[in-house]
């Protein structure tokens, strides 16, 4: 029998140093394949944050023109207002227009979404251009120092409001413009009715006004914000709930309703605020107004860069106090059921800049082809039809009263 052996060759060390650099290179090339990746994508992060804080320079600087113009014509107004005051051709109502629009602010915010995003992911780091680094960090000085500056001019207008708020309170306000001869500012001359004087003293609303122009006049006692804005913040406080005066606890009908309203408003201002912004800081509470009492929410949000008026007038008209929930269906029902309301229910006050106080057009009187006088109550499965008729005579027969009428 014949036994075959197998013979084994050792390798030879050129074989070994040859395994072990093919081994090397593909670990070395598999390293530098990560590195190339891993470089890739910090290439990729440096040039989105760089992006992203272009876009913020972009919006900052249509900020500051906005701002810059603002000024501008505070400045103009300012020079207007001195030279009227040095020729003694002033009046009050036109001292307490100048006044009013001087205290507001021109707001500068910085939208700082990309510096935030750096700080907070360390982006400095990925950024490899030195100047820019240091341009991004003196920026970041440069907000915070503005920052601080904001606030110290916002504490500044806050006390000149308080002492216009002093000078011009209602009565004051009233007395001061007890003319019968008015000239608006840059309105034509008119004639205020005596009724709309009296309804002035005698029911002193917190928005109340009176309004002419070509074919209407309107003499307001409205008791409701629908939106006042200043700069971003944007607020409004819908009233759902009246009654006499001394009522200090409202019925399940009148708070539900209410909070309704405030859910539908709290949509509305979601769609055109910064996501969380909004909030409700005040919820039914009993305000004393000439009269009668009312059940009032406030709900307020920071507006969405970039966010126009008229995209804000059309996803908050009509007020949702006066049309219902969901508004949609609600105001399709009021058109087939009332026809055309006229200025009533709509919007009264003034817009100038980012800055505006309107009103619910509510307790109104109009004046077109006929006087008119606008008051109503909210209707819903809860309600008892004589009790909403009282609410509404309630609400009208003060104001009817002191224009000379009857219920």
């Amino acid at each position: 029998m014949e036994v075959h052996h197998h013979s084994h060759h050792p390798k030879k060390w050129k074989e070994y140093i040859t395994e072990f650099l093919m081994l090397f290179l593909a670990v070395s090339l598999g390293f530098m394949a990560e590195n190339i990746r891993e470089h890739q994508i910090e290439k990729q992060r440096e040039i989105a944050y760089l992006q992203n804080v272009h876009e913020d320079l972009r919006l900052d600087l249509n900020n500051i023109d906005n701002v810059l113009n603002q000024n501008k014509s505070r400045l103009l107004l300012l020079d207007t207002f001195f030279n009227a005051i040095k020729n003694k051709t002033i009046t009050n109502e036109e001292a307490y227009y100048y006044i009013r629009n001087l205290v507001l602010r021109a707001t500068f915010e910085s939208s700082h979404v990309g510096l935030d995003q750096i700080k907070s992911a360390g982006g400095l780091r990925m950024i490899k251009n030195k100047e820019i680094v240091t341009g991004i960090q003196e920026y970041e000085r440069t907000l915070d120092a503005t920052a601080k500056m904001e606030v110290v001019r916002e504490g500044t207008l806050e006390q000149a409001r308080f002492q216009m708020a002093v000078v011009f309170d209602p009565i004051i306000q009233y007395q001061m413009m007890k003319s019968q001869n008015y000239q608006g500012v840059g309105w034509t001359r008119f004639q205020r009715p005596q009724k709309a004087d009296l309804i002035l003293e005698k029911n002193p609303a917190p928005w109340a006004c009176y309004f002419q122009a070509p074919g209407i006049d309107i003499a307001s006692a409205s008791p409701e914000l629908f939106l006042k804005r200043e700069g971003k913040r944007i607020r409004t406080s819908p009233i759902k709930g009246t009654a006499p005066v001394g009522t200090t606890d409202f019925g399940v009908k009148d708070r539900a309703e209410n909070v309704m309203i405030v859910d539908l408003m709290r949509n509305d201002l979601g769609q055109i605020c910064k996501s969380g912004s909004v909030t409700v800081p005040r919820l039914l509470s009993t305000e004393a107004h000439p009269g009668l009492v009312h059940l009032v929410s406030d709900i307020e949000g920071e507006l969405k860069e970039g966010t126009t008026w008229s995209e804000i007038f059309t996803l908050l008209s009509p007020p949702g106090s006066i049309s219902g929930a969901p508004k949609s269906s609600a105001v399709s029902v009021i058109e087939e059921n009332e026809g055309k309301r006229g200025p009533y229910c709509g919007a009264l006050g003034w817009v100038q800049g980012d800055q505006s106080e309107l009103s619910v057009a509510i307790r109104i009187f109009f004046k077109d082809d006929k006087l008119r006088f606008g008051t109503g109550a909210g209707i819903t499965w809860a309600s008892v039809a004589d009790d909403e008729w009282e609410e509404t005579q309630l609400k009208a027969r003060r104001l009817v009263s002191l224009a000379g009428g009857v219920l």
